[in-house]
Formats: structure tokens, C-alpha cells, sequence
């Protein structure tokens, strides 16, 4: 997430906040504020304000723990996002063994944990011995240790609940938590494969968010559980969301990881004979057909020659066409932009982004021209390969375009795969 209002940079990270945390403010501001009010009652929507930035510190906190874990590894940290249910460090690549995803994961708990024990003592040292009488009778304890006293501790002692329920919630095993990243570390330990780590982590999330929806709806249609209710499905449907967010990525990781240049490639070019002369060649293949992106592959003797260039005609006065034969227009195989039919998919959209080419050629086992792959192509096997539909209006935009949509964001995720297991 790198969304909202930019509030500056911390440790060198940009930090957002997303509109709806300030719904989150609000709420806050105002469900505390019949608490404050027994101390301060002219003021009790202002500390419940306050109340709300110290959580919003205590969240902040918490994903700066996870993002120096990730700077420590060399991890670029792109942003922190604050949002509705907390917070979000978008990092640059996933930690590269399951020992440094286990401490990414359980470092903004231990944060949360620790913020808990701190605040919870500085509770203990504004209350003293009346800390008890905080949760019974305010206006005692206002007459005991003083109205300062009494609204910072009963403050700082409800942070550390709110501190220990952020650290504790986020260590349940399922992504998109701390915990399910935790789950996948040992499961990437144990199984040696973290595409295989991810999916049972993913369902494991799912689960947990099915079962938080399910509770919440029925506490809030069945009584007696109100807002807690809602809050609860809510939560819940965040966790499943995500939690389908990350299988759709593993989904697509494993197609990119496995889906060779064979099963990408189409025979969209054409075979024309390298004798052939410019004219007729220009009259049959350039004048008679409609304006398209045609591959023509020039051949003879039975063997595929080169890639025909057919700018180059204009190289030639018009004239001289007759006696010119199409071998005056190729580019031998040898040297054109060409993979092998075993091309893992992730390294197709690397070079067709790195060598900024409108497609890359595949070539058989014997060296001939088995078939041709544009950026169209990519996005057709990804629909048909993750089962969803492509709009014809998106595969034109690629081709006009000449580059992948953005929103798929498949270059970043190739560097990322290139990272962990360079094959090219």
C-alpha cells in the first residue's frame, strides 16, 4: 500500500496515512471520550483524540519493527501505510530464507509486546497502589492521586491492553498476520518450499477469517454483541481478503515459475520463401492485408533463413524490386532477440522489458522458428493459466502500448523471482 496523505519519511521511509485511518481517529476520539470526561469533563473528547494518536504511535512502532528488520537484511522499505485495521510496510523483495522471514515476521509483536509491558509499568507508577480503583470508581481516584495522574495512567494501562491484544491478535497462524508469515517460515523450513509455505499459510488465514466473520455476524445479528460484532466480521473479512490476495500471488509465482516458452508461444508469423522478390512480396504480404504486427520468417531449402524486416524495403528504390529477392530483407536467427522453447515465463518478461522488444522469438530443438511470444501473449496465459477472463480493450492496450499493464505489476515480481533463483 502506498497510498493517502504523505506525512514525511521516518528512518528514511516515506509514511502515509490512508483516509480511512481517520475514520478509525474519530471513533476512538469519541468512544473514549465518556472515560476522560470523569477526569477532565470539558476535555474529554481531546484526550480521546490524544488516546488515538498514541495508538496510532503504538501501530507505527509496531510496523517499524518489522521495517529495520527488513533494512537489516537489506530489504528496501518502500513505505508504511497507516489504514482502518492498523498498518502496512510495503517492502521491495520477500526475505530470502525461512530464518530471516521468521524475523521479519515476529518483529513488530515483540514491539507491540514490549510497548505493552512499558506502558503498563508507567500505568503502575502514575496509579501507584490505586490502580485497581481505576477500573471501579474514577471519581476516587481522581480524589486519591489527582485528575493529571489519574487520566495518564488509566490512558497508558489502556494502551498496554490495546499494545498487548496488537501484539498477541497479530501472532494468529494465517497471512496475511505476523503469524502466518511465522507459519510460513517453519513450514518453508520444514517442507523446503515456499510456494508450497505460502498456499497453507494462505488457507489458514482464510479459515481464521471465515471463522471471524461468521462470529461476528453472529454476534451482531443475534444480540447482545453490537459494535464488537461488527468490528469482529469486519476484521474478519479484511483477514480472508488478503489472505485470498496472497494465494492469487502464489497462483501466479508458480506460473511464472513453471510455465515454459512452449506453452506461451503462438504460430502468429508467416513463412515466406527467401527466392521470393521484393515485389511480390510487398505486393502479397505488405499492400494486400490489413496493417498488423505480422512475424514473417524467411525460409528455404526447408530451413527458416532469418526474420524478414520489411522497413528495409524502403532501403531499396522500387525499381530495382523485381530483381531483389526477399533474402535482402533478413536478419539472420542468430541474431535476432530468440529463446529456446524451455523459457521460464518469468524470464520472458524480463527480456521483452529489459531489451524493450514488441516480441521475443522461440526456436526449436534443430534451431527453426517454433513460434513467436508478444506481451499479449503473456497476459492471455495468465488469464487462462489463473481463470480469469482478459478484456479484448486490455490485450489492445498492451499491443498498442508496447508494455505490461501496471496494475499486474509482473516486472517487479520477476526481478524479485530473478533474485531468489537466477536460471538466465
Amino acid at each position: 500500500m502506498k497510498s493517502g496523505i504523505r506525512l514525511g519519511t521516518i528512518f528514511g521511509i516515506p509514511l502515509f496515512v490512508d483516509l480511512s485511518w481517520f475514520l478509525v481517529a474519530g471513533l476512538v476520539s469519541v468512544t473514549s471520550e465518556p472515560l476522560f470526561r470523569q477526569f477532565y469533563p470539558q476535555l474529554g473528547l481531546v484526550l480521546g483524540f490524544q488516546f488515538a494518536l498514541l495508538m496510532f504511535l503504538s501501530v507505527l512502532l509496531h510496523e517499524l519493527g518489522h521495517s529495520i528488520e527488513a533494512k537489516s537484511q537489506g530489504i528496501e522499505v518502500l513505505s508504511i501505510t497507516m489504514f482502518l485495521f492498523g498498518g502496512m510496510a510495503s517492502i521491495q523483495r520477500e526475505p530470502s530464507t525461512p530464518w530471516h522471514t521468521f524475523r521479519m515476521a515476529i518483529a513488530g509483536p515483540l514491539v507491540s509486546v514490549s510497548l505493552a509491558l512499558l506502558t503498563l509499568l508507567g500505568s503502575r507508577e502514575l496509579l501507584g497502589n490505586a490502580l485497581n480503583s481505576s477500573l471501579r470508581d474514577p471519581a476516587q481516584l481522581v480524589e486519591a492521586i489527582g485528575p493529571l495522574r489519574a487520566a495518564g495512567g488509566v490512558m497508558l494501562l489502556n494502551l498496554a491492553q490495546i499494545n498487548l491484544v496488537l501484539g498477541l491478535f497479530n501472532l494468529l497462524p494465517g497471512l496475511p498476520l505476523d503469524g502466518g508469515q511465522v507459519l510460513k517460515a517453519a513450514l518453508w523450513k520444514i517442507t523446503g518450499d515456499r510456494q508450497k509455505a505460502t498456499r497453507w499459510s494462505g488457507y489458514s488465514g482464510q479459515a481464521l477469517g471465515l471463522l471471524m466473520l461468521v462470529q461476528g455476524g453472529i454476534l451482531f445479528f443475534g444480540g447482545g454483541g453490537g459494535s464488537n460484532g461488527l468490528w469482529l466480521a469486519l476484521i474478519g473479512w479484511f483477514l480472508y481478503s488478503n489472505a485470498s490476495r496472497a494465494l492469487q500471488s502464489g497462483a501466479l509465482q508458480k506460473v511464472l515459475l513453471e510455465e515454459p516458452a512452449e506453452q506461451v508461444m503462438t504460430r502468429d508469423f508467416k513463412l515466406v520463401e527467401a527466392t521470393m522478390t521484393l515485389r511480390e512480396f510487398v505486393d502479397r504480404y505488405l499492400l494486400l492485408q490489413e496493417a498488423q504486427h505480422t512475424v514473417y520468417v524467411a525460409t528455404a531449402d526447408g530451413r527458416d533463413r532469418g526474420l524478414i524486416q520489411p522497413e528495409k524495403v524502403r532501403h531499396f528504390d522500387a525499381v530495382t524490386w523485381t530483381q531483389r529477392t526477399v533474402i535482402d530483407l533478413v536478419t539472420p536467427l542468430n541474431q535476432v532477440d530468440a529463446i529456446d522453447q524451455g523459457t521460464l515465463l518469468r524470464d520472458i518478461i524480463l527480456l521483452l522489458e529489459e531489451r524493450q522488444v514488441p516480441f521475443l522469438v522461440v526456436l526449436s530443438a534443430v534451431g527453426s522458428v517454433a513460434g513467436v511470444i508478444d506481451r499479449t501473449d503473456v497476459v492471455k496465459i495468465l488469464g487462462k493459466r489463473l481463470g480469469f477472463a482478459v478484456p479484448e480493450a486490455l490485450l489492445l492496450q498492451v499491443k498498442n502500448e508496447g508494455r505490461f499493464p501496471s496494475q499486474l505489476g509482473l516486472v517487479p515480481l520477476c526481478q524479485e523471482l530473478a533474485r531468489r533463483s537466477p536460471s538466465r
